[in-house]
């Protein structure tokens, strides 16, 4: 399948971060439960917190390669080397009628 070039459809992406602890049995699988790992999948947030300054830093859609930022505060509850945090991207097109069309042409 080839890439599809975002940046010539008119849209938004919308970012959802989803938090796991390392014992929960979904940090090891995937979204659709059909890949589990040993090792806790997604970003470590400890590891996080060391690269961010003041407690923001972004992370880059794979859509349009654009920055999000993160407001790492809404995580100080939790314990950072135990949660692992997973970022969804979803891209939202202005006409989804020519979006959907777009992505027909672009099989």
């Amino acid at each position: 399948m080839k890439s599809r070039d975002y940046s010539q459809i008119a849209g938004h992406v919308e970012v959802e971060v989803s938090t796991y602890d390392v014992g929960d049995s979904r940090a090891h699988s995937t979204a659709d439960g059909g890949h589990t790992s040993a090792t806790p999948l997604g970003h470590h947030l400890g590891k996080l917190l060391e690269r961010v300054t003041d407690g923001k830093g972004y992370v880059t859609d794979p859509f349009r390669g654009d920055k999000h930022p993160i407001d790492f505060g809404q995580f100080a509850g939790m314990d950072p080397e135990r949660t692992y945090l997973r970022f969804k991207f979803k891209f939202i097109p202005d006409d989804k009628a020519a979006f959907t069309a777009w992505k027909r042409q672009a099989g």
